[in-house]
């Protein structure tokens, strides 16, 4: 399994400390085939709009209970897949 997030385009200005270009929304989840010869896209993930949901580059962090987690300007993001 590989889960990416999507930082396409993202223009940070440093100063005048705000974002010039958000960054292509969401993260995906892809899975490697059994065999090791391919892969398949699981699910692509929107978690939210507008500055307070930038995450500016840190990355994902999987906990124990298998739930994403992020730090952005708003505080901690957690994402988590239901069955």
């Amino acid at each position: 399994m590989l889960i990416a997030t999507n930082n396409y385009n993202y223009l940070w200005d440093w100063q005048n400390g705000r974002t010039v270009y958000p960054s292509a929304p969401g993260a995906e989840r892809i899975d490697i085939d059994p065999n090791g010869k391919g892969c398949h896209k699981v699910w692509k993930k929107m978690a939210g709009t507008g500055g307070r949901y930038d995450s500016f580059y840190p990355a994902l962090a999987i906990g124990p209970n298998k739930a994403l987690y992020v730090g952005v300007y708003g505080g901690l993001m957690s994402i988590r897949d239901t069955p």
